[in-house]
């Protein structure tokens, strides 16, 4: 098993509730950072290590993102758990580097919530600026600690 930050339980209570603390207030000022590519990084170690606590919490920190974002309930965990299943076994077989393939798993996972959020919303300037804000401040992240 790799050793990863994201196989410690506690760490991921502490991303979920720091994701939605960081969602709510920054929502506020009209600026949506949403931790979504961590979060969904959160949810394939869980999956894939069969913690089903932490999998449950990382549910609710989508679910409250999701509320607070505008989309309909469930709709990005089905979208991660859809991912995990069928398309991340392809990408991984196309990406050969385990270091790199964090971030294209991120950069799937936000293409494919722009997606989603385009089909119940318009796509706008200000939508494309946050999510591009969005990449790279989780890959950051990623890049830093994970």
């Amino acid at each position: 098993m790799h050793k990863s930050i994201l196989n410690i339980p506690i760490i991921i209570f502490f991303i979920c509730i720091a994701a939605v603390l960081v969602n709510i207030l920054s929502s506020i000022y009209f600026i949506s950072i949403m931790f979504l590519g961590i979060i969904f990084l959160a949810f394939e170690q869980s999956l894939k290590n069969k913690q089903y606590y932490t999998l449950g919490l990382i549910v609710i920190s989508f679910l409250f993102l999701e509320i607070n974002m505008g989309f309909t309930p469930f709709s990005l965990s089905l979208l991660a758990f859809f991912s995990h299943s069928f398309v991340l076994p392809n990408l991984i077989r196309v990406v050969s580097f385990s270091n790199v393939s964090n971030y294209v798993h991120v950069l799937w996972f936000y293409s494919s919530a722009l997606v989603l959020f385009s089909l119940s919303n318009d796509i706008s300037f200000s939508l494309i600026f946050s999510i591009l804000l969005n990449i790279i401040i989780d890959l950051i992240i990623v890049g830093l600690f994970i």
